[in-house]
């Protein structure tokens, strides 16, 4: 089990890690709704129907490629009624919205930290569908979902073994900008028929990240600015946010750090060099410069580096990691330690203590086990970044998502 879990981890790292192109939108159906920040679905007007365009990510440098609809899901054909979820993740994403009640069946239920799917399971309402690490396909089977939110690497073909049931292939992971992951709640709202309840959360969660984000405006990933400047303050001309459930919004009340974050460097006019990675044993994987951990170091004030223009993650061994580190004012590292609160980097890797952030001690962790980063952290993205702006300017800080370390 224990294996099981690190495969999981470290599938889930190359999932974070990856980053995607631009697409432009298909002239070929009437657009609904167009995500600011995720590129893996929309909603279009075809014919007489609704439907849910799911997106595949192309490779492609041209912006003038249109994306590939890889699946299509009528509106009018979904019914709500019995969900099954094959993340953890999914789980967030209903609970925020308030829909944990049409929830039949869970994956990996011992990982999600939410009460009220607990007690459901408890009491027999909701089924755990993870038979030692791995997804019960009969139970699945005899739950007779009316909708399955999937996840698309999975070999499995759901459509053709529920063909009652409405299949939604949920890719939010790959999602590049940390408000695009935030922005498939829109499509949970849609199945649940909450799409106006999924806009007021999304905006909320938007405006809190364009705050924590001030006083870094012209560092600002350019999707942030446009949103902020289109869509986060139409929130305000809406009224206070309403029915959100605590899970998915805890902590937005804290409000943003002010100003910008304390420079690393001996200069208060500079960006802090940042690297950032995760260890896969032999060697560590690197997001590249266009990807989730450059946007939301950027948004921080802060400047990525140790990676290079390209698509899709990067293996350094320790001589490309040295090089890097040496280019750093600070080192960060996404590790997977289950109850295990203080994790050293310099003890991790001894082989790295002659490089600047390890004799400065500008070291920095998130310990992916327990904190939620990979399912919870999906809705509060504010909090991602107003807790990195801290620990990049405390060597006290220590929150939930990351910590200052040595």
């Amino acid at each position: 089990m224990k294996a099981q879990r690190f495969v999981l981890f470290f599938l889930a790292c190359v999932a974070f890690f990856y980053s995607c192109s631009n697409g432009t939108s298909s002239n070929v159906d009437t657009i609904l709704f167009q995500p600011k920040y995720a590129k893996g679905f929309r909603v279009v007007k075809s014919g007489n129907d609704t439907l849910i365009q799911f997106l595949s990510h192309s490779h492609s440098h041209s912006h003038s490629d249109s994306p590939t609809v890889s699946h299509s899901v009528s509106l009018s054909q979904i019914n709500p009624e019995r969900i099954a979820l094959l993340s953890t993740t999914h789980s967030y994403f209903m609970n925020a919205l308030d829909g944990m009640k049409n929830v039949c069946g869970v994956t990996y239920a011992d990982r999600i930290q939410i009460e009220k799917l607990q007690a459901q399971i408890a009491n027999g309402r909701t089924q755990n569908l993870t038979t030692n690490g791995d997804v019960n396909q009969e139970d699945l089977l005899m739950l007779n979902p009316t909708v399955l939110f999937s996840v698309p690497f999975e070999p499995t073909q759901y459509q053709k073994k529920l063909p009652n049931c409405s299949v939604i292939p949920t890719s939010e992971y790959l999602e590049e900008h940390p408000l695009g992951k935030a922005e498939w709640i829109y499509v949970f709202g849609y199945v649940l028929r909450k799409d106006v309840l999924a806009r007021e959360l999304f905006l909320e969660i938007e405006n809190e990240y364009i705050g924590a984000a001030q006083g870094h405006a012209e560092g600002h990933s350019e999707g942030a600015m446009q949103g902020h400047s289109e869509g986060a303050m139409q929130g305000h001309s809406e009224g206070a946010m309403q029915g959100h459930s605590e899970g998915a919004m805890q902590g937005a009340s804290q409000g943003a750090s002010q100003g910008p974050s304390v420079d690393l460097t001996s200069e208060p006019s500079a960006r802090p060099k940042v690297f950032f990675a995760t260890n896969n044993g032999s060697d560590w994987t690197v997001a590249n410069n266009q990807s989730y951990w450059a946007i939301l170091l950027k948004d921080a004030g802060a400047e990525y580096v140790g990676s290079t223009e390209g698509k899709g993650n990067l293996n350094f061994d320790k001589e490309r990691m040295l090089f890097a580190l040496n280019e750093a004012d600070a080192y960060g590292e996404l590790v997977y330690f289950p109850n295990t609160s203080n994790v050293s980097l310099s003890q991790l890797h001894p082989e790295f203590m002659q490089s600047g952030p390890f004799q400065h001690k500008k070291l920095f962790l998130c310990n992916a086990a327990d904190n939620g980063f990979f399912d919870k952290a999906m809705l509060e993205p504010h909090i991602l970044l107003q807790e990195l702006k801290k620990v990049l300017s405390d060597s006290t800080f220590s929150g939930n998502y990351f910590q200052h370390t040595y």
